[in-house]
């Protein structure tokens, strides 16, 4: 039993501290790249569009903050400003925006904790933010 009760514990604690490490690495300031999936979204666009939707991509300039607080902010999206809380565990980031009302948009953390990534919708491609 009182094997039982050390293993526990020190799963425990692990646990913790992993979530304490990934919650450190998180905190700073990312920047954001979208690589966008052109030849699924390019057969529902004209041409024009399409070259008007690349440009528009190509010129983001997307930074998000992640605080200590759990807090975060993002701007230079597609969608304007954006803020709301986070929660990380060693290797996912979930992002909660009140603005969305949708469920949580999970990153997946790479090894090394330099980047993170998400899928976008659909198939149409992924969106990575890297550690400044």
């Amino acid at each position: 039993m009182k094997h039982f009760q050390k293993l526990v514990t020190g799963i425990i604690l692990f646990s913790f501290c992993a979530v304490a490490m990934a919650s450190t690495s998180i905190v700073g300031k990312w920047k954001g790249h979208l690589e966008v999936n052109w030849a699924k979204l390019g057969s529902k666009m004209s041409p024009d569009q399409l070259a008007k939707a690349k440009k528009q991509v190509g010129s983001l300039k997307i930074v998000m903050e992640f605080k200590a607080n759990k807090t975060f902010t993002a701007s230079g999206g597609p969608m304007g400003p954006q803020s709301g809380t986070w929660t990380a565990t060693a290797t996912e980031v979930d992002l909660i925006s009140p603005k969305a009302k949708s469920k949580p948009q999970a990153f997946s953390i790479a090894k090394g904790g330099k980047s993170m990534s998400t899928a976008l919708p659909g198939g149409a491609g992924k969106f990575t933010l890297t550690k400044s």
